[in-house]
Protein backbone atom coordinates (compact mmCIF):
# COMPACT_ATOMS: atom_id res chain seq x y z
CA UNK A 1 0.00 0.00 0.00
CA UNK A 2 2.44 2.60 0.74
CA UNK A 3 4.47 1.72 -2.74
CA UNK A 4 1.33 2.30 -4.59
CA UNK A 5 1.00 5.50 -2.54
CA UNK A 6 4.65 7.04 -3.07
CA UNK A 7 4.45 5.60 -6.72
CA UNK A 8 1.16 7.77 -7.00
CA UNK A 9 2.14 11.19 -5.24
CA UNK A 10 5.84 11.25 -7.72
CA UNK A 11 3.55 10.56 -10.89
CA UNK A 12 1.28 13.50 -9.53
CA UNK A 13 4.28 16.08 -8.86
CA UNK A 14 5.88 14.71 -12.08
CA UNK A 15 3.25 15.66 -14.64
CA UNK A 16 4.73 19.19 -15.09
CA UNK A 17 8.13 18.07 -15.44
CA UNK A 18 6.96 16.45 -18.44
CA UNK A 19 4.90 18.80 -20.05
CA UNK A 20 5.46 19.38 -23.67
CA UNK A 21 6.33 23.47 -24.98
CA UNK A 22 3.56 24.69 -27.35
CA UNK A 23 4.34 27.17 -29.73
CA UNK A 24 1.59 29.04 -31.78
CA UNK A 25 1.88 30.39 -35.52
CA UNK A 26 -0.93 31.55 -38.09
CA UNK A 27 -1.18 29.49 -41.49
CA UNK A 28 -1.33 29.95 -44.89
CA UNK A 29 -5.27 30.52 -44.94
CA UNK A 30 -4.75 33.12 -41.69
CA UNK A 31 -5.74 30.09 -39.30
CA UNK A 32 -4.29 30.45 -35.73
CA UNK A 33 -2.25 26.57 -34.89
CA UNK A 34 -1.03 25.49 -32.25
CA UNK A 35 1.72 22.31 -32.04
CA UNK A 36 4.67 21.05 -30.32
CA UNK A 37 7.50 21.63 -33.13
CA UNK A 38 7.51 25.03 -34.45
CA UNK A 39 7.17 25.42 -38.09
CA UNK A 40 10.65 26.70 -40.21
CA UNK A 41 9.32 28.53 -42.41
CA UNK A 42 6.89 31.02 -40.48
CA UNK A 43 6.79 33.21 -37.32
CA UNK A 44 5.96 31.75 -33.95
CA UNK A 45 5.33 32.50 -30.88
CA UNK A 46 5.82 30.11 -27.29
CA UNK A 47 2.59 29.08 -25.82
CA UNK A 48 2.75 29.66 -22.14
CA UNK A 49 1.20 26.76 -20.31
CA UNK A 50 -1.15 27.39 -17.14
CA UNK A 51 -1.73 24.70 -14.68
CA UNK A 52 -5.00 24.05 -12.87
CA UNK A 53 -5.76 26.38 -9.85
CA UNK A 54 -5.76 23.81 -6.72
CA UNK A 55 -8.57 22.39 -5.68
CA UNK A 56 -10.58 24.56 -3.13
CA UNK A 57 -8.67 27.22 -3.44
CA UNK A 58 -7.34 30.14 -6.61
CA UNK A 59 -4.23 30.85 -7.99
CA UNK A 60 -2.83 34.59 -8.12
CA UNK A 61 -2.89 36.05 -11.39
CA UNK A 62 0.90 36.21 -13.14
CA UNK A 63 1.88 39.38 -13.38
CA UNK A 64 2.79 40.16 -17.38
CA UNK A 65 6.13 41.61 -18.23
CA UNK A 66 6.46 44.39 -20.11
CA UNK A 67 9.29 42.32 -22.50
CA UNK A 68 6.76 39.84 -23.25
CA UNK A 69 4.07 42.06 -24.62
CA UNK A 70 6.47 44.07 -26.61
CA UNK A 71 7.35 40.61 -28.14
CA UNK A 72 4.08 39.70 -28.23
CA UNK A 73 3.37 42.64 -30.87
CA UNK A 74 6.03 42.57 -32.48
CA UNK A 75 5.52 38.62 -33.15
CA UNK A 76 1.83 39.54 -34.25
CA UNK A 77 3.05 42.31 -36.85
CA UNK A 78 5.42 39.96 -38.57
CA UNK A 79 2.39 37.48 -38.61
CA UNK A 80 0.33 40.21 -40.11
CA UNK A 81 3.73 41.20 -42.73
CA UNK A 82 3.70 37.47 -43.92
CA UNK A 83 -0.47 37.31 -44.34
CA UNK A 84 -0.18 40.38 -46.35
CA UNK A 85 2.46 39.67 -48.64
CA UNK A 86 0.98 35.39 -48.93
CA UNK A 87 -2.15 37.74 -49.96
CA UNK A 88 -0.81 39.87 -52.69
CA UNK A 89 0.77 36.40 -53.82
CA UNK A 90 -2.13 35.00 -54.22
CA UNK A 91 -3.90 38.01 -55.70
CA UNK A 92 -1.08 38.14 -58.35
CA UNK A 93 -1.72 34.29 -59.24
CA UNK A 94 -5.06 34.76 -59.38
CA UNK A 95 -4.60 37.95 -62.05
CA UNK A 96 -2.45 35.16 -63.88
CA UNK A 97 -4.74 32.66 -63.74
CA UNK A 98 -7.58 34.53 -65.67
CA UNK A 99 -5.18 36.16 -68.06
CA UNK A 100 -4.06 32.46 -69.14
CA UNK A 101 -8.19 31.43 -69.29
CA UNK A 102 -8.80 34.68 -71.62
CA UNK A 103 -5.87 33.38 -73.59
CA UNK A 104 -7.12 29.38 -74.05
CA UNK A 105 -10.75 30.98 -74.64
CA UNK A 106 -9.86 33.94 -76.94
CA UNK A 107 -7.45 31.84 -79.48
CA UNK A 108 -8.35 28.55 -81.12
CA UNK A 109 -4.90 28.14 -82.57
CA UNK A 110 -2.35 28.53 -79.62
CA UNK A 111 1.18 27.23 -80.25
CA UNK A 112 3.73 25.48 -77.51
CA UNK A 113 7.28 24.31 -77.94
CA UNK A 114 7.64 20.28 -76.89
CA UNK A 115 10.17 18.91 -75.40
CA UNK A 116 12.42 18.92 -78.27
CA UNK A 117 11.81 22.48 -78.59
CA UNK A 118 10.05 22.80 -81.99
CA UNK A 119 6.80 24.36 -82.32
CA UNK A 120 3.38 22.59 -82.10
CA UNK A 121 -0.19 23.73 -82.58
CA UNK A 122 -2.42 23.04 -79.32
CA UNK A 123 -5.54 20.24 -80.68
CA UNK A 124 -9.08 21.09 -79.58
CA UNK A 125 -8.98 18.63 -77.01
CA UNK A 126 -6.02 19.60 -75.06
CA UNK A 127 -7.30 23.05 -75.36
CA UNK A 128 -10.53 22.61 -73.89
CA UNK A 129 -8.77 20.25 -71.00
CA UNK A 130 -7.11 23.46 -70.06
CA UNK A 131 -9.81 26.01 -70.03
CA UNK A 132 -11.43 23.26 -67.90
CA UNK A 133 -8.82 22.83 -65.38
CA UNK A 134 -7.90 26.91 -65.09
CA UNK A 135 -11.43 27.38 -64.25
CA UNK A 136 -11.26 24.65 -61.51
CA UNK A 137 -8.27 26.30 -60.46
CA UNK A 138 -9.84 29.70 -60.18
CA UNK A 139 -12.80 28.53 -58.17
CA UNK A 140 -10.46 26.50 -55.71
CA UNK A 141 -8.06 29.42 -55.21
CA UNK A 142 -9.74 32.48 -55.73
CA UNK A 143 -13.09 32.28 -55.50
CA UNK A 144 -13.80 35.44 -52.60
Amino acid sequence: MRTLLLVFTVCLFSTSIIAAQMYRWVDDNGVAQFGQNPPPDRAYERVQQRTAPPPGGQLSQPQVRPDADERSSALSEQDRQAQRERQAQREQECRELEQRLQTLQNNPRLRFTNDQGELEVMGEDQRQQLITETRADLETYCAD
